[in-house]
């Protein structure tokens, strides 16, 4: 019998996509299936480390300032439309090039566009996952706005109705859509999921990817003695991740403001770097990491009272189906994440806290709150209870393996 060879292609930007699909990954090899990975960025670290095979894919990434915030000026003018186009046809060819060499029964792209269209000239069936199935862009940067730049938002945003209206069709390029995101009411990414009626078929929700069932654990006791935290006094999570600069912008102005704050919590930070192996260092009532891994991550938030994260779509579905009530400060200017971050606060799990006013009293006050205010852990709870009804890795795996077996995949197409 021969082994079936799956194509895995996650978006490298931050490491959202690629540690969901190396879950899929790990289970899929488990079941005896072969598996490679594109990607590129942060998602090539990752995969390293986790000893998964690579094919590396060529980056395409947006411009960010100093602050972390996505600079769409910048990354117009840089890159412009021309150049833009030539990177994503480059990124394609690319995708061909590892897709033939490893000739896969299917490939499977969280969210990755170049794959989608690789697949297709391929004629190789297609499993697309992705929480964004209409891609917006900020309407404007403020209200302190130069006349240029307010030129600029309105020209850009009408050029990307028809941008963002291009990727969602080929989007639908794909045998199937699949959407790690929990059903109504509790839908994450609702705003970004407009799809049309004629494609619906093609597309499942299938709840949160997560690699460590919360039943599977010790319980939160006992993982407080394994972490060398009191058994009493509340924990704050800092769990960052997200791209390189995003990242360390968040990370050195939270870390000076949790340092702070050690006399009332106990403070875990996770810096979110995989290239790092070095120890955690711990200091009375302060836990810093460089890098956790999924495992360790999963047992520290079991263990936590309150998460303190970015607002990416993985983390703010693994928190919540955890049962845990987060403070989320999104990527200034990035849509996806202040979208993400509205949802989780209008279900009463999360409250949001913008960049720019990002203070110790800010950040305290919110600690509180959801510590001492029971609707939060209430609200979080609901959530998680619902989520355990549903295993988004096998749902996946299955599909996966019955479409890599079937080898006439038109009859998958609309």
């Amino acid at each position: 019998m021969n082994i079936l060879k799956v194509y895995i292609a996650p978006c490298g930007i931050g490491l959202g996509h690629v540690t969901r699909s190396a879950t899929i990954a790990t289970n899929l090899n488990k079941r005896g299936v072969d598996t490679v990975f594109s990607t590129y960025l942060d998602g090539i670290n990752y995969v390293k480390k986790m000893g998964f095979k690579l094919k590396r894919g060529l980056p395409i990434s947006f411009k960010v300032k100093n602050d972390g915030t996505v600079d769409f000026i910048q990354t117009a003018t840089r890159s412009g439309f021309s150049i833009g186009l030539h990177k994503f046809l480059k990124q394609v060819v690319r995708e061909i090039q590892n897709i033939k060499s490893y000739n896969p029964d299917l490939v499977f792209s969280d969210t990755r566009l170049s794959t989608i269209i690789a697949a297709k000239l391929l004629g190789k069936p297609t499993i697309l996952m992705l929480n964004q199935f209409m891609i917006e862009m900020m309407k404007d940067s403020g209200n302190d706005q130069k006349i240029s730049e307010k030129i600029f938002f309105l020209i850009a945003n009408f050029f990307w109705k028809f941008v963002k209206n291009l990727i969602a069709w080929i989007w639908t390029w794909s045998d199937r859509i699949l959407v790690p995101d929990y059903p109504q009411p509790y839908t994450i990414s609702m705003r970004n999921l407009f799809i049309p009626q004629r494609h619906r078929k093609k597309i499942k929700l299938i709840g949160a990817i997560i690699s460590t069932k919360i039943k599977d654990l010790p319980d939160k006791s006992t993982l407080r003695v394994e972490f060398d935290l009191d058994l009493k006094k509340p924990v704050a999570y800092a769990a960052i991740s997200g791209p390189k600069v995003e990242r360390l912008y968040l990370i050195e102005k939270l870390s000076e403001i949790l340092c702070s704050l050690t006399k009332y919590y106990q403070v875990i930070i996770s810096k979110g770097d995989p290239s790092s192996n070095r120890s955690p260092v711990i200091k009375d009532n302060l836990h810093i990491y460089d890098w956790v891994d999924d495992l360790t991550q999963f047992k520290l938030i079991k263990t936590s009272d309150v998460i303190i994260s970015r607002a990416g779509h993985g983390i703010i579905t693994k928190v919540l189906a955890y049962g845990k009530p987060l403070i989320l400060i999104p990527i200034p200017n990035q849509t996806e994440q202040y979208g993400n971050a509205r949802r989780a606060e209008n279900f009463g799990a999360a409250k949001i806290i913008d960049q720019i006013i990002l203070s110790k009293k800010m950040l305290q006050n919110s600690i509180d709150e959801i510590l001492y205010q029971e609707k939060y852990k209430k609200n979080s709870k609901k959530i998680s209870k619902m989520s355990q009804a549903i295993d988004g890795v096998e749902m996946v795996t299955d599909l996966i393996i019955h479409m890599a077996h079937v080898k006439d995949h038109n009859r998958f197409s609309d």
